[in-house]
């Protein structure tokens, strides 16, 4: 009886604690976000397991065929189209695979409301989609490459980023891109207030 008991209690433990975690969540949450630049200069990394792909701009009807496209994406897509932001694509069998926005000039994020900054000579990458089912294929390689060098040609010498740092695939994906943290974002979210602090990244304290 006892050990049967002891269970209980664990998992009233565990239910409770589950419960509390949610409810703060929505008290109260702060998220990190890194900003980072890319030298495009450098070569990107190789993908043994790269399939054959296509690469091709998007136009806004073409983007919204794509069945796996996020419903807030595809809301503000009709703006950044207006904005005058390219979207760069790669196909499998005719399908879009992925998808990246670029942008020339400081752009405003509308989910976590601050302006990301564009330097001369800069281009931001952003609100970029994975069909997931071809993740790990190299088809966000092959978009990076193809992107990179329409932007090299446009005299664009540096990529721009920004990312959650809790989300480690798309952490491990800019480490491996050999990106370069040089601001950190910590947004704050507050009984439906929110705001951001911002903070330089310090290479000899902050690791990546």
């Amino acid at each position: 009886m006892a050990p049967f008991m002891d269970r209980i209690r664990k998992l009233r433990r565990r239910g409770l604690g589950g419960l509390w975690h949610a409810v703060s969540r929505r008290i109260y949450e702060r998220i990190e976000l890194l900003l980072a630049t890319r030298d495009l200069s450098l070569p990107l990394p190789t993908n043994r397991r790269m399939i054959e792909c296509g690469t091709r701009e998007l136009d806004w009807e073409g983007l919204q065929q794509i069945d796996y496209i996020s419903d807030r994406l595809r809301q503000n897509s009709r703006r950044y189209f207006d904005m005058g932001c390219p979207c760069y694509a790669v196909t499998v069998e005719d399908k879009v695979a992925c998808f990246v926005f670029a942008s020339f000039d400081t752009i405003h994020d509308p989910v976590y409301d601050f302006d990301v900054p564009v330097a001369p000579g800069q281009a931001y990458q952003f609100g970029g989609e994975t069909d997931i089912r071809l993740r790990g294929r190299g088809v966000a390689i092959r978009l990076l490459d193809y992107y990179w060098a329409e932007m090299r040609e446009r005299g664009i010498t540096e990529a721009v980023a920004f990312f959650d740092a809790a989300n480690r695939a798309s952490y491990r994906f800019h480490q491996r891109m050999e990106f370069v943290p040089f601001r950190k974002i910590h947004h704050h979210r507050l009984l439906g207030f929110r705001w951001n602090t911002f903070e330089e990244w310090n290479p000899e304290v902050d690791s990546f």
